[in-house]
């Protein structure tokens, strides 16, 4: 990479953090949606219902962005190169 292409770079990074940081909100919002509306029609109309169905919204959205991010974490882990083991494996 050349000298003048780092503000590119850098900007690449952050649009890409902005757009998924979007994405994944607006994923998880529809997710925490879903569940509380699931919730809402299997169940009598009540004040605990609406309170139980806040709670399995927030339990269904901290489960599925626990699993995203133990996906990513095992992607990362294989695509990341680890460099101080190259290095020390490639020295004699």
């Amino acid at each position: 990479m050349h000298h003048e292409d780092a503000g590119v770079a850098s900007e690449l990074i952050n649009t890409g953090q902005q757009t998924g940081g979007s994405i994944s909100t607006a994923l998880l919002t529809t997710v925490a949606s879903s569940a509380a509306t699931n919730y809402l029609s299997s169940h009598k109309p009540s004040a605990l219902a609406a309170a139980q169905a806040g709670v399995e919204g927030y339990t269904a959205t901290l489960a599925w962005g626990s699993g995203f991010l133990v996906v990513g974490a095992v992607i990362a882990a294989f695509l990341i190169p680890n460099q101080a083991w190259s290095r020390r494996r490639a020295s004699p």
